[in-house]
């Protein structure tokens, strides 16, 4: 009887060393959870600092492309009138000196191509208007 208390002792003494151990070992896993779980609850607030940050700036960003967007395709459609004016059958008159038409030019040459042509009335032949 004696033996098999001694054995159970025995038993008992080593069932306790290992769960010491694995207790050590498992407060060791804690211990390093524990650190992984600041250090990434660091990240999470520097991450959450920087969005903040960033917040106003991609904001102004935004409102930029947006204008820009916006004077991109008032641009495109400048373009697209420019380049329907610039197909239209234009006359330039190359000599005359820039401004002597005054505040009419239409008037004035009428006149003109009256006295190069003589006094034939242009009506049947061609209309004068301003083209811009």
């Amino acid at each position: 009887m004696q033996d098999t208390l001694n054995r159970i002792l025995g038993m008992t003494e080593d069932t306790k060393l290992t769960l010491s151990q694995e207790i050590g070992k498992v407060s060791t896993e804690l211990s390093h959870l524990r650190t992984d779980h600041h250090k990434l609850a660091d990240r999470v607030k520097a991450t959450e600092t920087t969005l903040e940050e960033l917040k106003p700036a991609h904001q102004v960003l935004w409102f930029q492309v947006t204008h820009l967007s916006e004077q991109v395709q008032r641009l495109e459609r400048h373009a697209e009138d420019s380049e329907g004016h610039s197909r239209r059958n234009n006359v330039r008159v190359v000599g005359m000196p820039e401004g002597v038409e005054g505040p009419d030019a239409v008037a004035y040459l009428e006149t003109w191509l009256c006295m190069l042509m003589g006094e034939r009335p242009l009506i049947p032949f061609f209309a004068l208007k301003r083209a811009h």
